[in-house]
């Protein structure tokens, strides 16, 4: 159930332009660490404008940059951002008003979907995708660890000299806007070699050109 006081603010956006501003705010801290900030998202074109929730969009990935540097001395992070197409089940996210101009819902569903029911039948369909994964070469963590990353006040045993003033919200925070979005969060892992993690969330359709930020037009009053 989504926080009441939750409400995406979806606009078209350049995902490209907006990642390489946010490096560049902590790149004075990257090189105080001898850390190379890099980003990897050749495949979306500075015309490719796509509608999604900004604010969350940064909150999150800034969140995850901060904590790779964090945890990285001389190495590097790796921002890597792509559109993609996936067949989900969009049986709940269908019901999301925030959502409308999102997904193309089959004709043949529509019946379906709008039914107040319990047994609100499975309905697939094709949905854009916006994943962005953080990369570092840091410590890394062990297996067991991976699975309280997103637990409220947790911080890991193995990092704690390198975070000692962390309180364990951030992932926490995270988890819980990119799950409003209808999205997932997830972390790769292995232990002195460094950490992947990665967020994806359904998005509007691609605009060619256009104005970059509108007016929010998720829904007409």
């Amino acid at each position: 159930m989504r926080n009441a006081q939750f409400k995406p603010k979806f606009k078209h956006i350049d995902i490209k332009s907006k990642l390489e501003k946010l490096l560049a705010m902590v790149e004075q801290q990257a090189e105080m660490r001898k850390v190379d900030l890099l980003l990897d998202c050749d495949d979306i074109t500075s015309s490719r404008k796509v509608s999604a929730d900004k604010e969350r969009i940064n909150q999150v990935t800034l969140n995850l940059v901060s904590n790779a540097l964090k945890f990285t001395r001389n190495g590097s992070i790796t921002v890597n951002a792509n559109v993609s197409t996936e067949t989900r089940d969009i049986s709940e996210l269908s019901k999301d008003p925030e959502f409308e101009h999102v997904i193309p819902v089959p004709p043949e569903a529509h019946e379906s979907l709008l039914l107040n029911s319990e047994a609100v039948p499975t309905v697939k369909a094709n949905v854009k995708m916006l994943t962005i994964s953080v990369t570092d070469t840091g410590c890394g963590m062990e297996p067991e660890e991976k699975d309280k990353l997103f637990q409220e006040f947790s911080c890991l045993k193995s990092n704690m000299n390198l975070n000692p003033n962390g309180v364990g919200l951030g992932l926490f925070i995270a988890k819980k806007i990119v799950g409003n979005l209808h999205g997932e969060i997830w972390v790769d892992s292995e232990l002195g070699k460094g950490s992947t993690f990665s967020f994806k969330m359904p998005i509007g359709y691609d605009i060619q050109g256009g104005q970059e930020e509108p007016e929010e037009i998720y829904r007409t009053e």
